[in-house]
């Protein structure tokens, strides 16, 4: 397999203009951008002005210092990114997106899947075209535009807004002073801490179900609904073409319970 490199200072801006199959990327501590390929053919890594370009025909898999700016033009398979501390950019990946480790990250588009974890920052995504799984976000996470199919939310530091046309299934510890404002054109199921200062809002939905230690409802209730939690310190919004189901979780409550039917 073919390797190339260029020497770096701690936080280079690095250009991944095009890859036409799979990309992996993984931040490390070495002070040096490397690329590999199967073919020395099928891949450049060049310096341009204060960039460091990179561009390939076939698969790349690549490591950057981990304070690297990383901006990404263009994936049109897979994408993986791992262990990286500085800004991530992402215009467009054909395939499915990883993210494991990374700091604040700006995406575009994805035509596959989201797979988010351990991001040490925001996560603001326009558009998602499968599914969506986000877990452990540090700072604000946020779809403006639309998740095409289903999302799974676990533990957001701060605020969090996002629409899907499929289901919603959270698991939120909530922030005082901060806004959580989901829409789903199926089923929304949230999970709530049991310490929770809250004030929650569902505008629309065919029922709501709330089973909450302060709170169970006899039965199905009918929006508009609100209910406020504690002081109202946080405020969360859920609007759904389907039920809303209000529940509680426990501190060992795992993603695999997301699996659930409305």
């Amino acid at each position: 397999m073919d390797r190339q490199f260029i020497t770096t200072s701690e936080n280079p801006v690095v250009v991944i203009e095009a890859v036409q199959g799979d990309l992996r990327l993984k931040g490390h501590l070495e002070l040096e951008v490397a690329a590999k390929a199967s073919d020395a053919n099928d891949h450049s890594l060049f310096q341009r002005q204060d960039a460091i370009v990179l561009n390939s025909r076939g698969d790349r898999i690549a490591r950057v210092p981990r304070n690297a700016t990383v901006r990404v033009e263009t994936a049109h398979g897979d994408a993986t990114f791992k262990a990286l501390e500085g800004v991530l950019e992402i215009d467009t990946v054909h395939g499915d997106l990883t993210l494991r480790g990374v700091g604040t990250t700006h995406v575009n588009h994805a035509h596959g899947e989201l797979s988010a974890k351990n991001v040490a920052g925001d996560l603001l995504v326009q558009t998602v075209e499968g599914d969506a799984g986000v877990r452990d976000i540090q700072g604000s996470f946020t779809v403006s535009d639309v998740v095409g199919g289903n999302l799974r939310l676990d533990n957001v530091n701060c605020d969090a807004k996002a629409s899907a046309n499929g289901n919603i299934n959270l698991r939120l510890d909530l922030t005082a002073g901060q806004s959580y404002t989901f829409e789903a054109k199926g089923n929304i199921f949230c999970r709530l801490s049991d310490e929770n200062s809250v004030e929650i809002s569902v505008p629309k939905a065919n029922k709501v179900t709330v089973n909450l230690p302060e709170v169970k409802s006899s039965g199905p209730v009918q929006t508009p609904y609100a209910l406020t939690l504690g002081e109202g310190d946080a405020k969360l919004t859920l609007t759904a073409r389907g039920n809303v189901v209000i529940d509680s979780h426990t501190p060992d409550w795992d993603m695999e319970d997301f699996e659930v039917n409305i």
